[in-house]
């Protein structure tokens, strides 16, 4: 794992970082979104054996590409963003398997927060115009919106469930080891 990137402290550039999701809508219809990323950071120790991360996410800017589905989705029968307008993960355990890590972590809305399981993938190291050092991770992983207090719809008709209960996650962020103080490139 410490040839794909190197050991220290990587700071996520919102410029380039965001959260996808895909969630299930009255069983025939998929619904995807993003979720822009705020602030984040991920810690991979000196001998590459362990990793903290940590991120915080901004459920304001919400877009599905449907305006009245994102106004709706941050209101109080939602996300309540007028009073919780964060998403936040911390890594509880991170372990090197190959190209990727595994971790465990916790996601919190509002005061619930939920278990999730991620597979992370690093991408290539590079340096940018500034002479620092960047690279690029996936991380995909599946949650139970229920976990999370998400509790909406019913049926329509006899059986079909308004919202599918399980929303597929996928983390694309930037990260940056800056030489001094951190600064995004833009876009």
């Amino acid at each position: 794992m410490t040839g794909l990137i190197p050991p220290g402290k990587w700071v996520v550039d919102p410029v380039r970082s965001r959260l996808g999701f895909t969630v299930r809508h009255l069983t025939f219809r998929v619904v995807n979104g993003l979720v822009p990323v705020r602030t984040g950071e991920i810690v991979l120790a000196e001998d590459g054996g362990s990793a903290q991360a940590s991120a915080e996410l901004d459920l304001a800017g919400v877009d599905t590409g449907n305006p009245l589905r994102d106004d709706f989705i941050r209101s109080a029968r939602f996300f309540d963003v007028e009073r919780f307008p964060t998403l936040t993960y911390r890594s509880l355990t991170a372990t090197p398997a190959g190209p990727h890590w595994f971790t465990t972590g916790e996601l919190r809305i509002a005061e619930t927060a939920a278990p999730i399981g991620l597979r992370v993938t690093w991408g290539a190291t590079t340096r940018d115009r500034h002479g620092d050092l960047r690279g690029r991770l996936i991380a995909v992983g599946e949650l139970r919106r229920r976990d999370l207090g998400i509790i909406i719809g019913g049926r329509v008709g006899d059986s079909t469930a308004v919202l599918g209960t399980k929303v597929r996650l996928r983390l694309d962020v930037q990260v940056v080891r800056p030489a001094e103080g951190f600064r995004s490139e833009g876009p």
